[in-house]
């Protein structure tokens, strides 16, 4: 959530989840849709959702070396990053400044290991205002968080946490 480009000032919501395909991935098959694409909700197919609680330990459970709160901080600093990059030059190059302006994005992170084996995050995309309809359907709260900040410039009001970056 973007409330101000100077000073920048972005949130990020305690509502996140996982794009996962509904089959196990293979090399063959290239042909199923369902083994090797993840977004399921435009289709007929059904999407599974997973909670960032259920995530989290599942995370913690598969590789219990890895400190998830340190992955999410870097996931954070990235997403920080590519708004400071967005807001370094006036537009056309970078965004407006306005103290009146508020922006709901959306960003697809996925999460790679480098060559010393530490994890990393990669923004895949960013889109202005995203689909809010499984954020809505999933957390009923999610609309009340985004104008609590977005509005009435109150994060501590959210139901599903707040993190300012």
């Amino acid at each position: 959530m973007l409330v101000d480009t100077e000073p920048l000032t972005l949130y990020v919501s305690g509502v996140y989840w996982l794009r996962i395909a509904n089959n196990p991935f293979t090399m063959d098959r290239f042909d199923d849709f369902q083994t090797h694409f993840t977004v399921m909700n435009y289709t007929d197919y059904g999407v599974e959702i997973i909670s960032v609680a259920e995530f989290e330990a599942q995370f913690k459970l598969e590789y219990p070396l890895e400190d998830w709160d340190a992955v999410k901080a870097d996931i954070f600093k990235s997403i920080r990053s590519l708004f400071e990059a967005a807001t370094a030059s006036p537009p056309p190059l970078g965004l407006g400044k306005s103290k009146k302006s508020r922006a709901l994005y959306g960003v697809d992170v996925m999460l790679e290991w480098t060559d010393d084996g530490k994890i990393h995050p990669v923004i895949l995309e960013t889109n202005f205002h995203p689909d809010c309809t499984r954020a809505c359907k999933y957390f009923k709260d999610f609309y009340n968080d985004l104008l609590n900040v977005l509005v009435l410039n109150n994060p501590d009001a959210a139901v599903h946490g707040i993190t300012k970056l």
